[in-house]
């Protein structure tokens, strides 16, 4: 990759169309697949060649706000050198890329996108999994492949994009990663998934790398461009030395974050929350009142529905949303429903929803009669607010299929999101629940929960989201990525009390994880150890980290003199 993504849009349509169909002999694929294709090919190079920050109310080239993504082979690694993307592009190998929320996966696959177009002898082709109909289309364009009608350019070498395999259900997960199974079998080319932290590649080998955090050059960066395309006359500089100096330099590290920020800085409520939840929550609010106060480039809005109300309408929008994406006859239908309620029917829907795209940069209209969220955070979080706001969020009515990012915000929301937590434990594979409750403060029960681990790690189906080895002396334990760090310090010591009563192998995963972690952390425990495992040696990965071996003998210089 060169770096230059400056391309006519209106030539690179039709040539990357040209591209993927010579991968077919000429009428061996039918005209359906063909439109198909097209379309998929012409919505990703549309929507990749700009972004659109919250905030913003027109999107901006892709080359003026991208920064450079650098990526690393550990999670947790802060000192590993940095990898160059196209470092992994050359190797000619499969590559899984983890990130948080707001990261910069989606835009790191634009961005690869972008610089492929016109690259000879390659044919990318991007799959955002959570637009409509991505997963058919993926499946047809594999099975197409398969099929004995491919006669032409079999030297091209074919990259596959595929954004979002947590934005998708577990079943559609699976099915994913067979299809990409079969892509790799073909020896075609290769893929490049991306995926939120703490989610489970499911049945799919590859190498797996994590996007590092912008430092304070992407930072400063990213909020010059930001504020230039917003109209805010501010010093980049200033709100980088306010983040470093209040402790929220974590901010800073993630393009989502920064753009709420900015909008926060300027608007009137500019203190600084800290977490996520709490800083989407004041920076929608912020937009709020931007526009109900008059400040800054407030537009005057030819609907008299005040800021809140248009927010619960978002709210509702999203709720009714699956993914950030989805038909513009829905959010119509939600958009009159809303107005019907307030009693306003002689509001035209079409036009709020406009009102609310050009002042808030939320929720904005895509291509072929689709809108969309600016991010899934921010479609999360909205939809959580009206599923708690409306009383009918109740963890005993949560499905087998709900225990996804929607839900943990939903439960970050609540006065006590204890069962929920201990549900998602029980009926989920995934920690994401208890994660984003973790990094949001959420109010538990922490015996409770603690409890809902070791009954997680007592599901024998659950225990494949981790390896571990029992043996003689030895006991391995190896976690894909690493929630423990994450974990309080009171949750950790009843992890340790909970995991000493037992002899299951979940008890003794509970108890090495919560006493390796006490063990890294420097904190001094109570003195007990359990006496069947004093002589193994306990040997913890946790996303890519090896801790050193350990026995519990050797632990005495953490333990305290009280009894």
């Amino acid at each position: 990759m060169n770096g230059d993504v400056s391309i006519d849009i209106g030539s690179a349509v039709p040539y990357a169309v040209d591209s993927v169909l010579s991968l077919f002999g000429k009428d061996s694929i039918s005209v359906a697949a063909k439109e198909r294709l097209e379309k998929r090919i012409r919505i990703s190079i549309e929507q990749g060649s700009q972004v659109q920050c919250v905030g913003m109310d027109k999107p901006i080239p892709l080359a003026n706000i991208y920064q450079s993504t650098k990526l690393r082979s550990r999670h947790h690694s802060h000192f590993e050198e940095s990898i160059d993307f196209s470092e992994i592009l050359d190797s000619g190998k499969n590559a899984i890329i983890f990130g948080g929320p707001g990261s910069g996966k989606t835009i790191l696959m634009h961005w690869t996108l972008m610089n492929l177009i016109n690259e000879d002898k390659v044919v990318p082709i991007l799959f955002t999994l959570r637009s409509q109909n991505a997963f058919e289309d993926l499946t047809t364009f594999i099975k197409d492949l398969n099929s004995n009608r491919i006669v032409k350019n079999k030297k091209d070498r074919i990259i596959l994009l595929i954004d979002g395999y947590d934005e998708i259900s577990v079943k559609i997960q699976k099915q994913v990663s067979e299809l990409l199974r079969e892509f790799s079998s073909l020896n075609r080319g290769n893929f490049y998934l991306t995926s939120r932290l703490y989610y489970t590649i499911i049945d799919l080998t590859a190498p797996c790398y994590y996007l590092k955090p912008f430092d304070q050059f992407n930072a400063r960066d990213f909020i010059k461009v930001f504020f230039s395309a917003y109209g805010i006359n501010q010093n980049p500089d200033d709100i980088i030395d306010e983040l470093s100096e209040r402790g929220f330099s974590d901010f800073f590290n993630s393009p989502l974050m920064l753009a709420l920020v900015c909008i926060l800085k300027t608007g009137p409520l500019p203190h600084l929350p800290k977490n996520t939840i709490g800083l989407i929550r004041r920076a929608i609010d912020t937009l709020t009142f931007r526009w109900d106060e008059g400040r800054g480039i407030a537009r005057e809005g030819a609907i008299p529905l005040d800021g809140e109300e248009r927010v619960r309408c978002l709210m509702r929008i999203a709720y009714r949303y699956p993914t950030p994406n989805g038909s513009e006859n829905l959010a119509l239908s939600e958009t009159k429903k809303h107005l019907s309620f307030l009693q306003r029917n002689e509001v035209n829907p079409s036009k709020l929803l406009r009102e609310i795209a050009q002042w808030y940069g939320v929720f904005v209209p895509t291509s072929d009669g689709e809108w969309s969220f600016s991010h899934r955070t921010i479609h999360d979080f909205l939809a959580a607010r009206f599923w708690v706001e409306s009383g009918s969020f109740y963890y005993e009515n949560i499905s087998n299929t709900q225990w996804t990012a929607r839900t943990a915000y939903a439960a970050c929301l609540v006065p006590d999101a204890t069962n929920i937590i201990v549900k998602s434990l029980e009926k989920s594979r995934e920690m994401h629940v208890l994660v984003e409750c973790l990094l949001n403060n959420a109010p538990f029960d922490a015996k409770k929960v603690a409890k809902g681990i070791l009954k997680h790690y007592s599901i024998k189906r659950f225990r494949k989201s981790i390896q571990y080895d029992k043996a003689g002396e030895k006991f391995t334990i190896t976690l894909p990525q690493d929630y423990v760090s994450l974990l309080s310090n009171l949750l950790i010591i009843e992890l340790i009390q909970i995991g000493k009563s037992g002899e299951t192998d979940a008890h003794s995963i509970v108890y090495a994880l919560s006493l390796s972690e006490m063990i890294k952390r420097k904190i001094t425990i109570e003195s007990y150890i359990r006496q069947d495992l004093e002589n193994f040696a306990f040997h913890i990965k946790r996303g890519g980290e090896n801790m050193p071996p350990f026995y519990l003998k050797d632990v005495h210089r953490l333990i305290s003199d009280e009894t």
